[in-house]
């Protein structure tokens, strides 16, 4: 995890590519029309490209693309979208991500060719001021507030009007403002172009010819308003994806065209069944950025049979594993792997073979005879038996991706929390990952890219100790988890629980093996003291409320100020003098605050400061409604 200040500070030297998009680089899929898409812009495979029915929305515009809120953003001083044939002046929806900043100029505008506003977002103070301007020099719309929402953090806005019916400005999914009212465009005036401020970035553009309703809106929030089609689509042809190849070559998609193995290609389509499944274009990789849109995806896979209870279970526990988080069931947490037992992973591959429906348990009993008996079979054969069960998908692909397919007591162990090996970023579509052996100072995956160009990809490490570390990676053609020849040998002097670290990776197969050359002491870890509102709890027999205050990191934490905002007031500011380490139980403090029910207020905002560099700021302030706190 990142520090998201450093992040914003530095965003144009991290990832950021330099683009130049071509007049041709939309791609047309029906779907997006029927929906009554006009533009629709991701911003993921590290490219400009994306879906417009008229006028090119971007021509020769310089931007970067880096971390978003949902995959990829673009960053630039100012974005212009070109907006002919691709909105709709009298009724629609625009829909994105973007992050506040201090200035008070708009955020948004649409403008005449003149260069008269026609619609904005404006910005003064705390407030947002949604506007539609008429011809007559008055504005319809009704300002919002923000002092509840972090302005470090992305922001979902939604702006949609109707002439026949007025204006809604939604935040975060809720509705923020609205005034109802017909209007018209009574003179010549006509849209030519969107103009964004975007120094902080904006994130999955939408414009619809229709005005959504709420649950279209959080739907669009969630990643979640995408035709399983599309994402097909995608897979299939990613060319349509990609930027011009005269343009962009180093981004250009051309399929790896030699052998690809099979466990690769089973993984990858139970990667596109679990995006179709949650109806998102970008993979869920587990990323501990984006806790959000892992939890809606496990709450969309659960199902409500009790007989699945337990694999229900395993899903709650590896949504928490992947954020970094203690697992919220004080009980022992079952086994995700379940013990091998001999013969039966043979017993259930001739059942596979004669076309037998296998027990819901069978997939993880695979993966625990995979790493018994170190038959590939048995890893195909678990992956194919995911396809056929939504409520094993998540698990199956984190433990591949993430954890491995090795004992689970090998795995360290925070209370109940199991940690991942390792996650990754920046894989796209392109790249599936299987972690192969695990210990504390080793850690050995394999790495298949579908495209036959390199491509950058993120490695997190999060149960290695921390040391200096020795990275010998290389292809591995014959598939038997050893590089044919070393192609790259070189020192990481700085590995420790999710630090960073960027692979280039050919086309092909790539064994990548981490082997630890000299521990390191405690000082090159930072620490993470993180809140988060499933740490909240509130007693109402004795109404008071507790907040537990966590070091997620391996070092010691000092001095933390956590500042508690109900309706936007500050009522307590609270000093940690120390935050222990997170090693066998998590490092914690509990504080408290009594006559909760005596606030009357109807939402809670919590804010973490840290004195310390700390490993990420993620994790550094909540907002909730107090009904909802449990």
């Amino acid at each position: 995890m990142r520090l998201l200040s450093r992040m914003m500070l530095s965003v144009f030297i991290l990832i950021g590519l330099l683009l130049t998009l071509p007049v041709n680089a939309g791609y047309q899929i029906r779907e997006f029309e029927t929906a009554g898409t006009m533009l629709y812009m991701s911003f993921d495979n590290a490219s400009l490209a994306g879906y417009w029915k008229g006028q090119t929305p971007l021509t020769n515009h310089e931007a970067q693309i880096t971390t978003g809120a949902l995959g990829n953003s673009c960053v630039a001083p100012q974005l212009d979208i070109q907006l002919k044939g691709n909105i709709k002046p009298t009724q629609g929806s625009i829909t994105f991500f973007t992050k506040l900043n201090g200035s008070d100029k708009p955020i948004m505008q649409m403008l005449t060719a003149e260069g008269q506003s026609m619609m904005q977002i404006g910005k003064v103070g705390t407030f947002l001021r949604p506007w539609i301007m008429l011809p007559n020099g008055k504005a319809l719309g009704r300002e919002a507030d923000t002092r509840n929402i972090p302005h470090d953090d992305w922001i979902h806005i939604a702006i949609v009007w109707d002439h026949a019916k007025g204006i809604r400005f939604y935040l975060n999914g809720q509705l923020a403002s609205h005034q109802w009212g017909n209007f018209s465009y009574t003179d010549s005036r006509t849209p030519v172009k969107l103009e964004f401020l975007t120094q902080f970035g904006i994130d999955e553009l939408w414009i619809f010819d229709h005005p959504l309703d709420g649950e279209q809106i959080n739907s669009l929030r969630n990643g979640r308003l995408i035709p399983a089609s599309i994402i097909a689509e995608r897979i299939d042809h990613p060319k349509a994806w990609q930027p011009d190849p005269q343009t962009d070559t180093h981004l250009t998609y051309v399929p790896y065209s030699e052998t690809i193995p099979s466990w690769a290609q089973s993984l990858r389509k139970l990667l596109i069944a679990t995006q179709q499944l949650t109806g998102t274009l970008e993979p869920l990789r587990f990323d501990p950025h984006q806790p959000t849109r892992l939890l809606k995806a496990h709450q969309m896979a659960v199902s409500s049979d009790k007989a699945l209870s337990t694999a229900n279970r395993r899903l709650v526990n590896l949504w928490q594993w992947y954020t970094q988080k203690p697992t919220p069931f004080e009980s022992d947490a079952p086994s995700l792997l379940v013990k091998a037992q001999p013969g039966l992973a043979q017993q259930m591959l001739r059942s596979i073979a004669a076309g037998e429906r296998l027990p819901k348990h069978a997939t993880l009993n695979l993966l625990s005879s995979f790493v018994e008996e170190g038959d590939h079979r048995l890893l195909d054969a678990a992956i194919t038996n995911a396809l056929s069960d939504p409520t094993q998908q998540l698990a199956t692909l984190g433990v591949i991706t993430c954890h491995g397919q090795f004992d689970i007591r090998q795995l360290p162990q925070v209370r109940n929390n199991r940690q991942p090996a390792v996650t990754w970023e920046n894989m796209g579509n392109d790249v599936v990952a299987r972690v192969n052996r695990l210990s504390a100072s080793s850690l050995h995956v394999t790495l298949f890219n579908f495209n036959a160009n390199p491509r950058v990809i993120t490695m997190h490490p999060w149960a290695l100790a921390a040391g200096q570390y020795q990275l010998i990676s290389g292809p591995d053609a014959n598939d038997d988890d050893m590089v044919d020849r070393i192609a790259t040998i070189k020192q990481w002097p700085n590995v420790y629980r999710g630090s960073d670290h960027t692979l280039t990776l050919p086309g092909g197969q790539t064994v990548v093996e981490l082997v630890q050359m000299q521990p390191a002491s405690s000082s090159v870890a930072l620490p993470d003291p993180a809140i988060d509102s499933q740490w909240l709890t509130w007693d109402r027999q004795t109404d008071a409320l507790s907040l537990r205050v966590i070091n997620l990191g391996i070092v010691p934490s000092k001095q933390v100020t956590v500042e508690l905002y109900a309706d936007g007031k500050l009522l307590r500011e609270q000093v940690i003098d120390s935050l222990p380490a997170t090693t066998d139980k998590p490092g914690q403090i509990i504080i408290r605050y009594p006559t909760f029910s005596s606030l009357g207020a109807s939402s809670l905002q919590v804010r973490l400061i840290s004195s310390d560099a700390q490993q990420s700021q993620k994790n550094d302030s909540f907002e909730c409604l107090i009904k909802d706190i449990p």
